[in-house]
């Protein structure tokens, strides 16, 4: 049941992002989210320390995009929320959520074949697998390209952050 709700609040969260205009809302919803993922990580595994270094990883990384984000857009006023329309997408991914267990399905993650899980130990097993390397090469070169360009950013005298 809990899992069931970490869930959806992760669902409606990851929805709701689709419709914020503004970036402090975004970075706020995206640490949320990552308290969720956390939580829900150490739902499913033994282990409190993976989820533990999780966050901690993903609120360092959210902290320094707030002041980055926060020093060029600092003059942006923060939108205000309609609470209907929230509530609204909340029932909507709840009522997906609910269909989806009453169904039978189980969580389907695609590595070297389609395997359905029920387990959160074969889930990260799976997650590192050897098919699924090209994509975190491309992302660590990514990340790498997008620190080279932050730091020519912060070099040059017009920067935004000098």
């Amino acid at each position: 049941v809990l899992e069931l709700s970490l869930l959806t609040g992760l669902l409606s969260l990851g929805i709701l992002v689709l419709g914020l205009t503004s970036p402090h809302l975004m970075i706020f919803v995206l640490l949320v989210q990552t308290l969720i993922l956390s939580l829900l990580v150490s739902c499913l595994k033994y282990s409190l320390w993976f989820s533990y270094i999780l966050f901690l990883v993903f609120f360092g990384g959210m902290l320094v995009l707030f002041t980055y984000v926060s020093s060029l857009a600092s003059s942006d006023m923060l939108e205000s929320i309609d609470l209907v329309n929230i509530f609204i997408l909340f029932l909507s991914s709840m009522s997906l959520i609910f269909v989806y267990k009453m169904t039978g399905m189980e969580l389907v993650m695609i590595g070297e074949s389609s395997v359905y899980f029920k387990s959160g130990e074969e889930i990260i097993t799976k997650v590192y697998c050897l098919s699924s390397s090209l994509v975190y090469v491309f992302i660590v070169i990514y990340l790498l390209y997008a620190l080279v360009c932050i730091a020519e950013l912060l070099k040059s005298e017009s920067g935004p952050l000098k």
